[in-house]
């Protein structure tokens, strides 16, 4: 069976004219497991969101599909596979998908939530921050 015939481990939260994306590189064993992006108890993400002034409350994890409520969406690089990035194949990251993805859907900003994601998607080694591509 190739990497793409079968279900993506969670499923994109995208829609046209988000304001912000955000692209991990895959969900944890604990996420998949739960059928949740970043459902781990001990991950910041949901919370962090609500202290950068992004979510009004912050969100059960159960709760990723309302992200678009606020203007945020959800995707992975690798949509097929879950677990620790040093325990992907190396044929996971799908980056034409996310390119297609991003141009289809058209946020203002696409931000990762993980080094490795950005680089990946760029192609090159990155600093934390803002990056010059668009």
């Amino acid at each position: 069976m190739s990497k793409h015939a079968r279900p993506p481990v969670l499923p994109d939260v995208l829609e046209p004219g988000l304001r912000l994306v955000l692209c991990g590189t895959a969900p944890s064993r604990i996420s998949a497991a739960r059928g949740a992006y970043y459902a781990n108890p001990g991950n910041y993400f949901w919370r962090t969101l609500h202290a950068a002034g992004l979510l009004p409350q912050p969100l059960p994890a159960s709760a990723f599909r309302r992200l678009p409520e606020f203007g945020l969406g959800l995707t992975d690089l690798a949509k097929h596979h879950s677990g620790n990035d040093d325990q992907l194949p190396a044929d996971a990251f799908d980056v034409p998908a996310l390119r297609r993805k991003i141009t289809r859907h058209a946020p203002c900003v696409l931000a990762f939530t993980s080094k490795n994601a950005a680089q990946a998607a760029l192609g090159a080694r990155v600093a934390y921050g803002a990056q010059s591509v668009r």
